[in-house]
């Protein structure tokens, strides 16, 4: 084994896809790196049964990080539908964004978590030199002007100028490191699993509006599909313990046949939903990224593809101060900017995908009307039914250099 270094650029927090990303990313331009967190999930049993819709920049940083998926776990996502079964007084017609009308063949690839999970360990492992993982957490922080020492709960304690945590929702990272949290709860959890069914998908991702939250199908490879079941948590706890049988049927019967017969059922998890905003997004020498920055419910895609931003603006930061000659990736100036980046995005998807999911289950009749009204305009406006797309893909605003489209400046 790699004896693990004790004393790097930059500690990482966290050893799940926004983590790993972090670690090729620091690694690849050319800062030494040492992670910490439990063994990223996926990697080892039991297996995760998430899948994430990556949009076409999230893949772009993919591959500029040299990170290959494995075609054979992958779909493309060329439709997205949304369907209305609030069965509200008020309701709304059923929109359809095409990847072809803002010029794309596809919007993204679903990618299983697992799957996700192996491409960034092997790519990590091929960097020179090969990179260990230390399956401890941080328990301390000791924090000078141009040093962290971190201290991990197996007694080991590891030294650097920068800690990106992305160490999930219950961020101990964003606990140490003193950051403001925005903390807000939801009446919901999601049932989460992949399901096989007789008809095919035609690469549609389906996105049911019910009254406790969305019911969304993802394709998969072949005939299958990925879903998650918002409902109220009693209702979710009691789905996650139904057999595979029982159900099927109440899953059939909330699908409406729109996947014809369901044939099979993974492993299902339930996961409670809530939102949560840290700012800023950087100080005292700590980064923070994806769900220890900002946590939504699934909505949109925004979870994992906003995160891959976060660490695509630390990655820009980080090489603008180079370019100053600034050699210190954790100095006060490079985490501000990363911070003053951060901030209009990750604002503007907690303030949509909030706005989203209480138009649904609260039952306010403004909110169903400024819903209905959206869907409405988008339904009967080609541009903006573009615009929203684009948004929500993050196409309307400046990427980070490593998401954009080679030859344009987003």
């Amino acid at each position: 084994m790699i004896e693990l270094l004790q004393d790097v650029d930059c500690l990482i927090a966290g050893c799940g896809p926004v983590g790993l990303a972090s670690a090729i990313g620091l690694r690849l331009s050319g800062h030494t790196v040492a992670l910490a967190g439990a063994a990223p999930a996926g990697a080892e049993p039991p297996l995760d049964p998430r899948t994430f819709a990556l949009f076409q920049p999230s893949l772009r940083f993919l591959g500029h990080l040299d990170v290959t998926l494995p075609t054979d776990a992958t779909a493309p996502l060329r439709t997205i539908r949304l369907l209305d079964d609030t069965g509200y007084l008020i309701r709304a017609p059923e929109v359809v964004f095409e990847s072809r009308d803002v010029g794309l063949p596809e919007f993204g690839l679903n990618v299983p978590h697992t799957a996700l999970v192996h491409a960034l360990l092997h790519r990590l492992s091929t960097l020179t030199p090969p990179q260990t993982i230390v399956h401890s957490s941080i328990s301390t922080l000791d924090r000078s002007p141009g040093h962290v020492a971190a201290g991990l709960d197996s007694d080991r304690v590891l030294h650097g100028r920068l800690v990106v945590g992305a160490d999930g929702r219950q961020s101990a990272c964003r606990a140490l490191g003193g950051f403001r949290t925005r903390r807000w709860s939801y009446p919901q959890a999601a049932v989460v699993a992949s399901i096989q069914h007789s008809r095919p998908h035609t690469f549609v991702s389906t996105e049911l509006h019910r009254p406790a939250g969305p019911l969304t199908t993802v394709p998969l490879p072949g005939q299958a599909s990925s879903i998650v079941w918002v409902e109220r948590p009693p209702e979710a706890a009691r789905l996650g313990q139904l057999d595979d049988r029982a159900f099927i049927v109440e899953l059939s019967g909330h699908l409406h046949g729109l996947l014809g017969r369901i044939e099979g059922i993974g492993a299902r998890r339930v996961f409670p939903l809530e939102g949560l905003v840290a700012e800023p997004a950087a100080q005292g020498r700590v980064a923070l990224a994806g769900e220890a920055l900002h946590a939504f419910p699934p909505i949109g895609a925004q979870g994992l593809n906003l995160g891959f931003r976060d660490v695509a603006s630390l990655l820009d930061a980080i090489s603008d101060a180079g370019r100053r000659g600034a050699r210190d990736p954790g100095a006060p100036d490079t985490l501000d900017a990363y911070s003053r980046d951060r901030k209009p995005d990750v604002d503007a998807s907690a303030l949509l995908v909030d706005t989203l999911d209480r138009s649904l289950y609260s039952g306010l009749l403004p909110l169903q009307l400024l819903r209905g009204a959206g869907l409405h305009l988008a339904n009967a406006s080609p541009s903006f039914r573009r615009a929203l797309m684009k948004r929500g893909m993050s196409l309307s605003e400046r990427l980070p250099r490593l998401m954009r489209e080679p030859g344009t400046g987003r």
